[in-house]
């Protein structure tokens, strides 16, 4: 037992002088340069309006008292008669006497065909008592949106050619 109470104390003061700060002190870390403050807060950048990407915004309406809808499309090419149109979109409106879209198009001239159903869905082909506008050629160029306004009145019955885009 005395044995054990020795081999105990000199365990311990073993561990207890490996604990013991070393004769040479340990050399600290140079210090880090400190920034100086800043002289001005950077303003945040100012918000830049997102352009509407290249196309036609279009309002359509009808002037008169009949009921109805609105069908009207936009196409690469004027219309060619006895010949069904193969529009590049296509928008209507039902029982309504107006509507508003946009159209994202690349640039090119473009040729917009609207017309007014009169007691029936908006589809085609037209009647001859129906009004039907079909606008001159619209040019759209790169980064710009177009302004339409296609305005279809009782007295466009048969088809008039108007001049669409919006001044």
């Amino acid at each position: 037992m005395k044995r054990l109470a020795f081999a105990i104390v000199v365990l311990l003061s073993f561990l207890l002088l490996g604990c013991q700060p070393s004769a040479t002190p340990t050399p600290l870390p140079p210090p880090t340069a400190t920034l100086p403050p800043p002289t001005a807060t950077p303003a945040p950048p100012t918000a830049t309006p997102t352009p509407l990407p290249t196309g036609m915004s279009v309002v359509v309406k009808y002037t008169g008292e009949k009921k109805g809808g609105i069908l009207i499309y936009v196409d690469n090419q004027p219309p060619k008669p006895n010949q069904p149109p193969m529009p590049l979109q296509i928008a209507t409106f039902k029982d309504v006497s107006s509507g508003e879209l946009r159209w994202t198009l690349a640039p090119a001239s473009y040729y917009i065909t609207a017309f007014f159903t009169i007691g029936r869905a908006p589809e085609g082909p037209t009647l001859p008592n129906e009004p039907l506008i079909l606008c001159n050629p619209i040019e759209v160029k790169a980064n710009q949106n177009v302004s339409v306004e296609v305005i279809l009145a009782d007295a466009d019955a048969g088809g008039k050619v108007k001049d669409c885009v919006k001044k």
